[in-house]
């Protein structure tokens, strides 16, 4: 039996449809009338799964697909409270995710 998820698929774009041997992605449930708690909940597994990977361009894609932008300040706040609770790895590339998507997916207005 086949998962309901969001898929991405062998050319790296997303998709609704299951293919050969892909695993759905972990979604993340929260109530349509609280897109801040989704969004929250969502930035969350997009830092954690960042620092396991270190792909900035998936990091950045996910946050991309995600939307949402005028909850970016809250990303670049919590990427930033989650780093410092870490170790100098994670403060490393915390720096580097912001250094890529400022301003292509981050505004700047919204790091200040």
């Amino acid at each position: 039996m086949k998962k309901m998820g969001v898929y991405k698929n062998g050319g790296g774009e997303w998709t609704a449809k299951q293919h050969e041997g892909e695993e759905p992605l972990e979604l993340v449930r929260a109530t349509l009338s609280d897109p801040l708690d989704y969004y929250k909940k969502a930035v969350a597994s997009i830092i954690e799964l960042y620092f396991s990977t270190g792909d900035v361009g998936e990091a950045g894609s996910d946050l991309f697909v995600l939307g949402s932008s005028e909850y970016h300040p809250y990303f670049v706040k919590r990427l930033v409270y989650v780093a410092m609770d870490r170790h100098d790895k994670e403060k490393e590339l915390a720096s580097g995710l912001l250094s890529a998507l400022y301003s292509d997916v981050i505004n700047p207005n919204q790091i200040r």
